[in-house]
């Protein structure tokens, strides 16, 4: 990972933020501390079964967050490359939550579900 001390710090915190957004959704998310590992597995979290990279810059990517203003999406593409879509994190795990609502709920909520139900 590139830069010191701060930088992995700060990719940390978004990491987490990240997955406890996710988390906050129902869906089931979590760190992969392999993503640093000899192995170099490349996500940094894994969001309803799903591996993804983290990147957050202080002034980088604005010209993506300019692209988004007003639309959607964004799909991108590059000369031999398949086309990318680009959307916002919270519209991502709206569709993740609507694909399979009830498969990613967190194991303990569905632990206090069942207990509430055993005891009605």
């Amino acid at each position: 990972m590139k830069g010191g001390k701060f930088a992995r710090q700060k990719g940390d915190r978004f990491e987490r933020e990240v997955v406890q957004k996710a988390r906050d959704m129902g869906l089931e998310a979590h760190r992969n501390f392999l993503s640093r590992s000899p192995t170099n597995d490349a996500a940094d979290v894994v969001v309803a079964g799903r591996k993804m990279q983290v990147k957050k810059e202080a002034s980088g990517f604005k010209r993506i967050f300019r692209w988004l203003e007003g639309v959607d999406g964004l799909v991108v593409g590059a000369d031999r490359e398949e086309p990318i879509v680009v959307i916002r994190y919270n519209d991502y795990l709206k569709l993740l939550a609507q694909l399979q609502p009830r498969r990613f709920l967190n194991l303990f909520q569905l632990a206090r579900e069942q207990k509430n139900t055993v005891l009605q």
